[in-house]
């Protein structure tokens, strides 16, 4: 019976790792980002340390700006996808 639930629900675990893997890693961006803001460091500067489009840097930034100096990396992930759920 274990198994067969297993199996049933196999799909659905793995999209759901899945999707908190990206969670973590997109969350990981966005606390690097606001450590090299702290150190007033810039948009451009940001991106080629990290090795991300400016584009994605500019808009954690923006975000990020409103939660400085004690950055809040869950609230700015949160604002960043609610502001792409609007878009």
């Amino acid at each position: 019976m274990c198994e067969a639930l297993r199996e049933l629900f196999a799909d659905e675990l793995r999209e759901t790792r899945e999707r908190g893997a990206a969670v973590g890693a997109r969350k990981q961006i966005i606390s690097v980002v606001c450590k090299k803001l702290s150190k007033n460091k810039g948009v451009s500067e940001i991106a080629e340390a990290l090795e991300e489009p400016k584009e994605k840097i500019r808009l954690i930034c923006e975000a990020a700006a409103e939660y400085a100096p004690d950055y809040d990396v869950d609230r700015i992930y949160d604002k960043l996808t609610e502001r792409e759920e609007r878009q």
